[in-house]
């Protein structure tokens, strides 16, 4: 199968290709650093890369993955750099299934369902919650969409400007006092093979239309997971950024019903991070 991978350069797209082509699909990866370099914000561009590739599915990852980008900027940052694009994908994807990579931000608090509604509690979750609106009225007007909301993702090779991976990354550096900020709040991670396993399951079977959470069910204290990343280290408050969401996590059963299984502990997720940083 042909595959569209938009963001195929970021943590996840890169995962994700590799999956794809180790099942045998034809991964087409674009967007910034990747092998096909589309800014996706120009609807041109965006159908010129529609027309060489021809997609029979997109999976479109293409976003500002980390919230602090959205959170310095004013509204407009958020369409130009969540909303349009995905617009752009769309219009372009025509009746083509979109796997569109959004967040269990849009919520706002934890834990939910996916019938919980969405109350973003900052301009990343907005941003979001705008996007999954735009997929809605792409299906309402006959597009195939299914959304994926993660709530968080970590693993080997993640880039240490991500929560657990820059604890990792000082930790591997031989650093025994890292600023964490608040550790009281709860977060629930899954390992980025296990997401890009459910992005996959959820291209598959999903419903059209459709919104699955990819989490663990699981909200863990961050002290709980600095202890365990970080064995020996002290937590400092520094400048790290405050969170204002206590608690990030969700119910993983719908995309469970729909066949998706995680096949990596935390456990093993946490040691294989703190591995890669250390080999980096």
């Amino acid at each position: 199968m042909r595959v569209l991978v938009t963001g195929a350069a970021g943590f996840c797209g890169r995962h994700l290709c590799a999956a794809l082509r180790a099942q045998g699909h034809e991964a087409w990866a674009a967007g910034h650093d990747a092998a096909y370099p589309v800014d996706f914000r120009l609807v041109e561009l965006v159908a010129e890369l529609f027309t060489e590739a021809r997609p029979e599915l997109v999976f479109h990852l293409a976003c500002t993955s980390h919230p602090a980008d959205l959170q310095r900027g004013p509204a407009e940052v958020q369409t130009e750099n969540v909303v349009h694009p995905l617009l752009n994908v769309l219009e372009c994807a025509g009746n083509t299934r979109v796997v569109l990579a959004s967040s269990a931000v849009v919520y706002g608090r934890g834990p939910t369902t996916e019938d919980s509604p969405m109350r973003p509690a900052d301009l990343y979750g907005a941003a979001r919650a705008s996007a999954e609106a735009m997929a809605q009225r792409h299906v309402q007007r006959g597009g195939d969409v299914v959304v994926a909301r993660a709530t968080g993702i970590t693993g080997p090779g993640q880039h240490p400007r991500f929560l657990l991976a820059g604890w990792a990354h000082r930790y591997a550096g031989g650093e025994r006092r890292i600023a964490t900020g608040n550790l009281e709040f709860r977060r629930d991670f899954i390992d980025v093979r296990d997401a890009v396993e459910g992005l996959v399951v959820l291209a598959e079977r999903g419903e059209r239309g459709a919104a699955y959470n990819l989490c663990s069910g699981d909200a863990l204290p961050l002290r709980e997971l600095f202890a365990r990343l970080c064995p020996g280290a002290e937590s400092t408050d520094g400048d790290a950024p405050s969170r204002e969401v206590p608690v990030i996590a969700a119910s993983p059963a719908r995309a469970e019903a729909q066949g998706w299984q995680r096949r990596y502990t935390l456990g093993q997720t946490l040691e294989e991070l703190r591995d890669s940083c250390s080999a980096s």
